[in-house]
């Protein structure tokens, strides 16, 4: 089983932005695989032939091969990256004084001076999860998988935060009822195999990618990141049913 770590408190005064989704690029990316392929001939039904195609002739043209998923846009480190992606106008939080986010929207950490602590991004949140043993079974109701990208920069070690932890998590209902128990159970721990979850904790100038396994109930609410070490409640995300 893996044992959480404490999380460091951050320093006061820090700023949180939040904002827009980063551009969709799948659209574009299809529309322009499109324009490349070569067009296809139909075939006469209707016209006996004795011709045997040959095998270049049945073999599937390269334009016409799909193209590769696009990458994720890279997560900003500094105050000018952040503008770009999220925006300046000021964010709106909700009734419950979170932040609100979709998935493939970043969000950032850093100090009023503009300094960027730490981004990250929501890329998936899977309520359909299939653990590496059938014996792990979800104490609390159900499964969440949320898959997440961190980038974090060396001035998070200069102002003296050491390390952040992934595992930050916790589940209120749709009425924001907290819930009491802890969505990260022995079950959920171990669902998924190492390769596969984040690290316990990120420190300075560090990529991560991967997935967290939350342990929550079948309540419609939602999932918040950030609430112990942010000094604003963190980010929310609308649960999936």
């Amino acid at each position: 089983m893996k044992l959480i770590k404490p999380i460091i408190a951050l320093t006061a005064g820090a700023l949180l932005l939040a904002g827009c989704a980063s551009p969709d690029v799948d659209d574009e990316t299809t529309a322009a695989s499109a324009e490349n392929q070569s067009p296809v001939e139909s075939i006469d039904t209707e016209s006996p032939t004795t011709e045997t195609p040959t095998e270049e002739e049945s073999s599937p043209s390269p334009s016409a091969t799909a193209s590769p998923t696009a990458k994720p846009s890279p997560l900003p480190t500094t105050k000018d990256e952040v503008d770009a992606i999220l925006g300046s106008e000021p964010p709106t939080y909700s009734e419950r004084g979170t932040l609100p986010k979709k998935i493939g929207q970043p969000g950032a950490k850093g100090e009023e001076n503009g300094v960027v602590f730490m981004s990250f991004r929501v890329s998936d949140i899977d309520t359909d999860v299939t653990c590496q043993s059938s014996s792990n079974k979800p104490e609390n109701g159900r499964f969440v998988a949320v898959h997440m990208d961190f980038q974090t920069t060396k001035a998070m070690a200069d102002a003296g935060w050491t390390e952040l932890s992934p595992y930050d998590w916790e589940f209120l209902q749709e009425d924001g009822t907290m819930f009491n128990g802890s969505v990260f159970t022995e079950t959920a721990l171990t669902c998924l195999p190492d390769a596969e979850t984040l690290p316990e904790n990120i420190g300075p100038a560090r990529k991560a990618s991967g997935k967290v396994v939350l342990d929550v109930t079948e309540d419609p609410g939602f999932i918040v990141f950030g609430r112990q070490e942010i000094d604003n409640n963190g980010w929310e995300y609308t649960l999936p049913k």
